[in-house]
């Protein structure tokens, strides 16, 4: 908690570095910790930057495939017979049909 205190963004705690999370984590006298730790946290803030940018492109892609999936959703709806005389009922759209 003390370093996401000191440093909320990924660049904050690359900024602080090793010695600099070492020294917060002295200065409020926490045992077992040490530079090792503090690489290791220095190592999970880079690779957050490269997860969340492979979560990110998950997403674009899903979301792609899902207005795709959408499209061909709305052409078969089309085709059932009274369909948009069901469209037309309050809380029944698309999906739902």
């Amino acid at each position: 908690m003390l370093i996401i205190k000191a440093a909320q963004l990924q660049e904050d705690i690359q900024t602080l570095g090793i010695d600099g999370v070492n020294q917060i984590w002295r200065d409020a006298k926490l045992r077992a910790v040490g530079k090792a730790r503090a690489k290791t946290l220095i190592e999970a803030a880079v690779s957050a930057r490269m997860e969340i940018r492979m979560l990110l492109e998950d997403y674009e892609s899903r979301n792609t495939r899902l207005q795709e999936v959408m499209v061909l959703i709305e052409e078969l709806v089309r085709k059932i017979p009274m369909a948009e005389k069901r469209l037309e009922i309050k809380g029944v759209g698309i999906r739902t049909v």
